[in-house]
């Protein structure tokens, strides 16, 4: 675990996750396709204190090896802990019902008190579609069921984001058996989720082209000298705005 000192542009290493850490379940395993969410205030086993958190959940290390797992890193003691109470990682990851199934490309974020989680992919299967909520003072998941007749489509490599006590998402990726996955892979649409009501609001559909490689491009500009150097350079065409003021409209007086 790193840290970025913004106002010094300096990296600080906080944790190096070494391999004895692992085997003794002292750090998580070395994964991608996980997601980081902070937390304001979390009880620290190892300090008896409550502290700011960054939370780790799920990931893979490659089509055979997923996790489900939830850690928290504390950037004051430098320590990880782990937070749920299933067994330790596995190529045959730990799945009940009491817990989401492994995945990566997924979004969380935390309202409240709760990590909520959603979305995701699972070696070859469909995309998932389901809502999950962990309790980071319980430290116990719930399967949340939506209330609303309409759900978004089940998608991964979305955004997440809250506000109040609500979770805005956009965009993502269908599954490859999701209906539409051949002919239009990619979504552009914005839907709310209310952790209070449990409903789904989609706000904005999505509207991308059937086929998103026929997207128009900028034409391209060839080099000044005209060479094939391997370089090649997209530029605006017309005009291009002035510094500290900008293009003036046709018509206008200034």
């Amino acid at each position: 675990m790193w840290a970025l000192d913004v106002r010094k542009l300096q990296w600080t290493l906080l944790n190096d996750g070494s391999e004895l850490e692992v085997a003794r379940q002292l750090a998580p395993p070395a994964r991608k396709g996980h997601t980081l969410v902070t937390v304001d205030s979390l009880y620290c086993n190892s300090t008896g204190k409550y502290a700011t958190a960054i939370v780790l959940f799920a990931g893979r290390v490659d089509i055979n090896l997923y996790f489900n797992d939830v850690w928290a890193f504390f950037p004051t003691a430098r320590r990880w802990e782990r937070l749920d109470t299933a067994p330790a990682p596995t190529p045959h990851a730990h799945v009940t019902a009491m817990a989401p199934h492994p995945r990566d490309h997924h979004a969380a974020a935390v309202v409240g008190n709760g990590m909520y989680t959603i979305g995701g992919w699972y070696k070859y299967w469909h995309a998932f579609d389901d809502v999950w909520r962990f309790d980071l003072d319980e430290r116990t998941w719930t399967a949340i069921q939506p209330t609303s007749a309409v759900v978004p489509q089940g998608r991964f490599l979305i955004s997440l984001l809250p506000i109040g006590t609500d979770l805005f998402m956009f965009g993502g990726e269908l599954g490859s058996d999701e209906p539409g996955a051949q002919a239009n892979g990619y979504l552009n649409d914005v839907w709310a989720f209310s952790t209070t009501t449990r409903e789904w609001i989609e706000l904005s559909p999505s509207r991308c082209p059937r086929d998103h490689t026929s997207a128009p491009r900028p034409p391209h500009v060839p080099d000044d000298d005209d060479e094939d150097d391997g370089e090649h350079v997209v530029r605006a065409q017309g005009p291009l705005a002035k510094p500290g003021g900008g293009q003036k409209a046709k018509g206008t007086k200034g």
